[in-house]
């Protein structure tokens, strides 16, 4: 067997997207990565492509795969933790408000439709990126969450807050967990008698 030039076809539906021969390779196999960029689509739409390669002198011996892509919140969509004071008393509920927001547009606000809907709870980060829950999940009902953590059990003199947003996926094996890009810091205040 000889090695011979390669025709790769990528196509959404009827529509070729792409068609190009790639000369043959050097050795025993031949890898050929492309990158299938998708449409526009809304919030959980899926669509199938199809990618057929087949030797150019020998159309006739050929392969076909099909990938469905679904349409997901961006990557920038993210929960950002804030307080209403950098200090907080351990005996009083500590308010803590959490948003989901693109983190490079946090002023266009919180759109279902783009950004998906999405529990949140809160973390404490301790010594050594150690995380702590505070919190249990909540729906962050649109696009916001606000808790009032008992800060009793609470150790240390200061607190950093983090945000876990978890993605509500109606599609069954596919889950997304993220992270507040920085925490609230505060100084904990001991409200206790002397």
């Amino acid at each position: 067997s000889a090695l011979a030039d390669l025709d790769v076809a990528i196509n959404r539906g009827a529509d070729t997207l792409e068609s190009e021969t790639y000369p043959a390779g050097y050795g025993d196999t031949q890898k050929i990565s492309r990158r299938i960029t998708t449409d526009e689509r809304k919030l959980w739409e899926s669509v199938v492509y199809s990618v057929t390669a087949k030797y150019n002198k020998v159309p006739d011996v050929s392969s076909t795969a099909k990938y469905t892509a679904v349409s997901v919140p961006s990557d920038s969509i993210l929960p950002a933790v804030t307080t209403d004071s950098a200090t907080a008393v351990n005996t009083k509920a500590l308010p803590v408000t959490v948003k989901i927001r693109d983190q490079y547009k946090p002023d266009a606000g919180y759109n279902p439709d783009t950004m998906g809907q999405w529990k949140v709870r809160l973390l404490r980060q301790g010594t050594y990126g150690v995380l702590t829950p505070l919190s249990d999940y909540m729906d962050a009902t649109d696009g916001v969450a606000t808790f009032n953590v008992d800060l009793t059990n609470v150790d240390g003199a200061s607190l950093r807050i983090l945000a876990e947003a978890t993605l509500v996926s109606p599609l069954s094996g596919y889950t997304r967990v993220v992270q507040s890009r920085s925490p609230a810091y505060l100084q904990l205040l001991r409200g206790n008698s002397i």
